[in-house]
């Protein structure tokens, strides 16, 4: 390391520090962070110039043929524009990285925002730390919903008021999760993040499969004329493909259900995707998917590729609790760390021990997973009870209608 190292360790070296001052290293990092952002962006802003280009050259010469065009071509111009704008305001507000001097200035790089204080309950419910991807996302998702049940009820149907109550308090629960105290303390406490981490895989998307939002498209879309393919259309297709045949698969819905358990917290995957805000997302959008298609498969109320007798679908909902126990237990009776190579670096002065963190996350990773399994493996008892009454009362009816048909022979 500087000038006392050999000039063999400085060449074969990744980084060669001219000084002896570890810190160089989280400027190293803060800067190659720094310069990544705004590569990204620039490359974001060309390829949507790039966009905006080829979709004018499309859409022009058919103009005059099809005046609908000119609307669709304003509206990509439009959000094109306004996608190009905020990009260059990101640029425009991205701060240049100066260098900090400050003890504490690694694990500051290392969390891209200063430590927060100690947490408590009112810091944590009530806090905020803006995320716009799922603030927007949530809106989005909030507003579609509500648009199409205003749809329905202008044509005079009718729509569950349950079911718009659970969608929109889904979308609560993923805003909140996201952008509340959770989102500010997640980075610093593991079992702050588990708490986050069970809220976007079990909580929020049983709420939103509650809501049905599938069967709300369909009856709500028109359907598209004169031989055209339209939203509705479209929908149906994706639900037939057979990419959504294998996505919906027991196994494959079981895989990637769990696979966020031990894949991230056994290896060194978690504390890699923790060490970017985008890595921070990427991990959240999967817990997120993966519990709505788990939920999806299991419930079962939307259409689907395939139809799951519901004794199948209570195998698959023991299988996961029996998955999940095997996860969460060990962690509350663990000797060892959990997630230590990324909380061992931000480990804030107000956390004791981090093994203690470990065993309250094991603990919460218990009980919120396990409640609502519980919930839905006796709601698909009760489905499946009753469907073994159904297949009893029809086979005692075949059986009378046949001997009575060969007494009348």
């Amino acid at each position: 390391m500087g000038a006392a190292g050999t000039d063999v360790a400085i060449e074969t070296a990744d980084i060669a520090l001219m000084t002896d001052d570890l810190l160089k290293i989280a400027e190293a990092i803060r800067l190659s962070r720094a310069t990544l952002r705004t590569i990204r962006q620039n490359v974001a802003i060309a390829l949507l110039v790039v966009a905006a280009a080829y979709l004018r050259r499309k859409l022009l010469p058919q103009i005059e043929t099809r005046r609908r065009n000119v609307v669709g071509l304003v509206g990509l111009e439009l959000g094109l524009l306004a996608l190009a704008g905020g990009f260059a305001v990101a640029l425009a507000v991205t701060p240049y990285p100066r260098a900090q001097n400050s003890a504490i200035s690694m694990v500051e790089q290392l969390l891209g925002t200063t430590m927060p204080e100690a947490p408590t309950w009112t810091g944590v419910v009530l806090g905020w730390q803006f995320e716009p991807l799922f603030m927007v996302g949530g809106i989005a998702a909030a507003a579609l919903y509500v648009a199409g049940v205003v749809r329905l009820r202008a044509r005079g149907a009718k729509w569950p008021l349950g079911r718009t109550i659970a969608w929109l308090a889904g979308v609560v629960a993923i805003i909140w999760t996201t952008n509340s105290g959770l989102a500010v303390y997640s980075p610093v406490s593991f079992s702050i993040h588990m708490l986050q981490h069970m809220m976007l895989s079990m909580i929020a998307p049983i709420l939103l499969v509650l809501g049905t939002p599938i069967t709300l498209a369909l009856r709500a879309l028109r359907p598209g004329g004169h031989g055209r393919r339209g939203p509705r259309e479209w929908i149906v297709w994706a639900i037939n493909s057979p990419v959504a045949k294998f996505v919906t698969h027991p196994l494959w819905v079981l895989f990637i259900f769990t696979v966020g358990l031990y894949g991230l917290y056994y290896t060194s995957l978690f504390a890699w995707l923790m060490g970017s805000h985008l890595g921070h997302l990427v991990m959240q959008v999967h817990f997120l998917l993966a519990g709505y298609l788990f939920a999806y498969v299991v419930i079962g109320l939307d259409p689907a590729p395939r139809v799951l007798p519901p004794w199948l679908r209570m195998v698959m909902v023991l299988i996961a609790m029996s998955l999940h126990s095997f996860f969460a237990v060990p962690m509350m009776m663990s000797d060892v760390v959990f997630a230590g190579d990324w909380y061992g670096l931000v480990q804030p002065p107000w956390t004791e021990s981090l093994l203690t963190d470990t065993r309250t996350a094991g603990g919460i990773a218990w009980a919120i997973a396990e409640i609502p399994s519980l919930m839905l493996l006796l709601a698909l008892a009760a489905l499946t009870a009753l469907f073994l009454c159904t297949m009893y009362n029809w086979i005692v009816l075949a059986s009378a209608s046949t001997s009575l048909a060969l007494s009348r022979q």
